[in-house]
């Protein structure tokens, strides 16, 4: 694991396997500028989901320094290459100025039913 993906997983903001769709869900009715950060279903991915103009907005990036090849694939053509995120967050602190913490998230979904397993999603969070 490279360095910067060391300190982004220990990052608060750092949501790991979060859906597009509980991202979405988490940020709604947030004011501009909160974000996270998110797994990416792509490989070697991951994802800045914020709030801009009042819209969720998704954008993708590779950390570099993973010791994984940034491709240029169309995938990768919509990627911002990130050296740093610690740095990259603060140079763009204007769009990026509230971050959401995990801790938000877990009080949202409120505590794990016994029977559920960690990696189980509830029943009742399936949404059509």
């Amino acid at each position: 694991m490279g360095k910067d993906l060391y300190v982004l997983k220990k990052m608060s903001l750092y949501h790991g396997k979060l859906s597009r769709d509980d991202s979405e869900e988490l940020l709604q009715g947030k004011p501009n500028g909160s974000f996270l950060i998110r797994d990416s279903s792509i490989k070697d991915h991951h994802v800045i989901t914020y709030v801009e103009d009042d819209q969720i907005e998704h954008q993708l990036i590779f950390l570099e320094g993973q010791g994984n090849e940034y491709s240029q694939s169309s995938i990768n053509d919509q990627a911002i290459r990130v050296d740093n995120i610690k740095n990259y967050l603060d140079r763009n602190e204007a769009l990026y100025s509230n971050p959401i913490e995990r801790e938000s998230f877990k009080n949202k979904m409120g505590p794990r039913k016994k029977d559920e397993s960690p990696d189980e999603t509830p029943k009742d969070s399936f949404r059509p």
